[in-house]
């Protein structure tokens, strides 16, 4: 008797040829996304990314999405010094 027949018309989610995959698949994108959420300190997005499980699809907006916005460099000016020397005459 055929497999998926036997356990009935949801047999494909448990199967392992499916099951494996997609936890791999699962288990990347998390660890990608809480990685990038601890690093930059993001507490909120570190919560919600452990608790919501969405197939990886909230990880792979978060990394493309969140975590290169915060990556873009603001640039650095010159500290302006507070008692600036005196002139040499």
């Amino acid at each position: 008797m055929n497999y998926f027949n036997q356990m009935g018309a949801n047999a494909w989610i448990t199967h392992p040829a499916i099951m494996y995959p997609v936890l791999a698949w699962l288990v990347v994108w998390k660890g990608l996304a809480l990685w990038y959420a601890a690093r930059r300190g993001q507490k909120a997005w570190y919560v919600i990314l452990l608790i919501v499980n969405t197939l990886g699809i909230l990880e792979i907006i978060y990394i493309f999405a969140v975590a290169k916005r915060s990556d873009t460099p603001t640039p650095k000016q010159p500290p302006v010094p507070i008692n600036p020397p005196a002139a040499k005459v």
